[in-house]
């Protein structure tokens, strides 16, 4: 009998090491090449460019197409993975202009409590066991669903040269029922706090910015376009206008710019969806984002702390 479980333990070990094998080389060969945070990670890596812009898809998807700025922001990532990656960024690159995307949506509690993403840990390095991997783990199963079917790994955004992520789609080309509906479930979804200062995300927020001028940076904070249909629906939720009025007083009191563009475009065909923008829209965007980042803010004195 023992035998058998000795015999059977050593077919379960092949089997099980056969998969995991296999697994790594599926997602090194078919998964990696096309893999986003993969290719992303790799580009911050490989970057020496001092200037750079941090936050989430809106970020993302919405700044390109300027010169000696990099953009860094990736889908997701919340103020405590930001945080993270300046960190790790900046201990090897010398500080100058660092762009923050603080928006209202940053803080609303489904985002204010994700975990978020260490990029300290080790584990986000080219050349890693990509099994192990906190990002590829737990995609295992979709990745062989997709294999198994003969389907491909394809990126659903371009990666741009300058890091952001870029889409084509074409919010305008929807009926005037179709993008109310995007709008009102993007709104609902991301409904800030009436009380920013008693989120994690806008404490970490602080934090970042005081560190980063401690360290000599010209410190920006911007906020990205959403559509009008957007705009209009959250009109409806005051947390919104006291989301954004905390974000404007926390730049006065560190006396550094506020690039606030939540409405500075109206054109639909410039966005993607109720609340990102596309290709066209990203570059028309970004150079207005750099004017008003490089804009001298006039100091108040008093409300340094």
């Amino acid at each position: 009998m023992q035998r058998y479980v000795m015999i059977w333990l050593s077919v379960a070990a092949t089997v099980f090491l056969g998969f995991l094998g296999l697994s790594e080389y599926m997602v090194r060969v078919y998964v990696e090449p096309h893999d986003l945070l993969t290719r992303h990670a790799a580009k911050m890596a490989a970057s020496s460019t001092r200037n750079a812009l941090f936050g989430d898809s809106h970020a993302a998807l919405g700044f390109t197409g300027q010169t000696d700025v990099i953009n860094l922001a990736f889908p997701g990532e919340n103020t405590t993975t930001i945080a993270s990656k300046a960190r790790a960024y900046y201990r090897r690159v010398s500080l100058d202009l660092v762009m923050l995307q603080a928006g209202a949506h940053q803080f609303a509690p489904k985002r204010d409590n994700e975990v978020g993403r260490d990029y300290d840990d080790g584990r986000l390095q080219i050349g890693g066991i990509g099994v192990l991997s906190p990002w590829h783990r737990p995609q295992l199963p979709q990745y062989w669903q997709v294999l198994l079917k003969g389907g491909n790994f394809v990126a659903n955004r371009n990666l741009q040269t300058d890091g952001a992520q870029t889409v084509t789609a074409n919010f305008g080309k929807l009926s005037q029922a179709e993008r109310m509906r995007d709008a009102k479930n993007t709104v609902l979804s991301q409904i800030p706090p009436r009380d920013m200062n008693q989120t994690r995300g806008f404490r970490n927020l602080q934090n970042l910015i005081e560190e980063l001028m401690a360290g000599g940076a010209r410190v920006c904070l911007v906020s990205f376009p959403v559509a009008k249909s957007y705009r209009d629906i959250a009109k409806g939720y005051p947390n919104f206008a006291a989301a954004r009025k905390s974000i404007a007083t926390l730049a006065t009191r560190h006396e550094i710019p506020y690039a606030d563009f939540w409405a500075a475009l109206s054109d639909d065909r410039q966005f993607s969806n109720s609340d990102h923008l596309n290709d066209a829209g990203a570059r028309r965007l970004a150079p207005m984002i750099i004017r008003a980042c490089e804009k001298p803010v006039q100091a108040t004195g008093s409300n340094r702390q």
